[in-house]
């Protein structure tokens, strides 16, 4: 039956064994884990991101004219992203990944030490 598995003692409703594993959850220590970055790391992790991007460009020997040009965005946005002053959105990021045929995870990889420095 739709809605409905199969449990030992008969049969649950999928909302009866979610309201369990919401209820069993300790919520306080996924806050703490899963917390919004504190704001002075945010600067960092955007400076590194747009340091890999810019690292990326650098190795195929293209302008920002071009990578800007090649992915459809601003020369002066890819700029300020590139040194940190600006997030860049998921679209912005598949643009240029599509440019260096990869994915945005390929921007994403690095170490701790990538962003402290």
């Amino acid at each position: 039956m739709l809605g409905h598995i199969a449990g030992g003692a008969g049969v649950r409703s999928y909302h009866h064994v979610y309201t369990r594993l919401v209820a069993s959850v300790d919520w306080s220590s996924c806050r703490r884990v899963l917390s919004v970055p504190s704001t002075e790391l945010t600067p960092a992790r955007r400076r590194a991101l747009g340091r890999r991007i810019r690292e990326a460009r650098e190795a195929v020997g293209m302008t920002q004219a071009e990578l800007a040009e090649r992915s459809g965005l601003a020369r002066s946005y890819l700029s300020a992203v590139e040194n940190g002053a600006r997030n860049i959105s998921s679209d912005a990021l598949w643009s240029l990944a599509d440019v260096f045929g990869t994915t945005p995870a390929a921007f994403y990889l690095g170490t701790r030490e990538d962003i402290s420095s």
